[in-house]
């Protein structure tokens, strides 16, 4: 799945996996952006591959939660996914839900 030139035999270029993924969490950022449920001043590209890049390393984080040298050190695959989805869910919080709450941010609109 990583070589999709394994897969193409006859070599014409295809996107990545990761890539086409990231581009879709665009289309959901761009769409949050509008509808003001994700925050407006985001490049929906740049983020949308930021929270593929960010899910594909938790997920191989996940994967060392069974072993016993993760258990040892606290962490269960639950608590990685559950950690990883309220970064996200605060991250790309709209513009108003910070203003709202009385916080000011310092180092760009959001």
């Amino acid at each position: 799945m990583t070589d999709e030139a394994v897969i193409d035999a006859e070599g014409v270029e295809v996107q990545s996996l990761l890539m086409q993924w990231g581009q879709e969490w665009a289309v959901m950022i761009r769409d949050g952006a509008r509808d003001g449920s994700v925050c407006s001043s985001y490049q929906a590209e740049i983020i949308g591959q930021a929270i593929v890049g960010a899910l594909h390393q938790t997920s191989r984080e996940a994967q060392h939660a069974g072993r016993s040298r993760a258990q040892h050190a606290g962490r269960s695959r639950a608590q990685l996914v559950e950690n990883l989805t309220r970064f996200l869910t605060r991250a790309l919080k709209p513009d108003w839900a910070w203003r709202g709450l009385g916080l000011t941010l310092r180092l760009s609109e959001c």
